[in-house]
């Protein structure tokens, strides 16, 4: 069965929405913040800041890539981009086991 060859405009809305329910370690850390204030007010502050100051930038990635898709080197693009996120996601975990110290850290700063 082939995939889907339809693309709609909203689908980089639907996704970053969906990315909510999926948070990044930034979003943890301002979810975090806002609990910690103890106050309803404060940490809906904090997020819809948080929220407001992240979107241009998240939006610019989305609808940037749709058109990224339609040229020729979009392979090499998706699949450099694919493994940077596989080393990022490879450097979060040694920070983690470091930070836990079950590994000495791979940089001393």
């Amino acid at each position: 069965m082939q995939g889907s060859t339809h693309e709609h405009y909203l689908a980089p809305i639907l996704i970053g929405v969906g990315t909510f329910f999926l948070p990044c370690g930034f979003t943890q850390s301002m979810q975090l913040y806002a609990l910690s204030t103890g106050s309803l007010v404060q940490g809906a502050l904090t997020m819809f800041f948080f929220a407001l100051g992240t979107f241009p930038m998240l939006a610019l990635l989305s609808f940037g890539s749709l058109n990224i898709a339609h040229k020729t080197w979009k392979g090499l693009f998706f699949k450099t981009a694919g493994l940077i996120v596989i080393a990022l996601a490879a450097l979060n975990l040694s920070n983690m086991l470091a930070t836990t110290g079950i590994i000495n850290p791979l940089f001393n700063f």
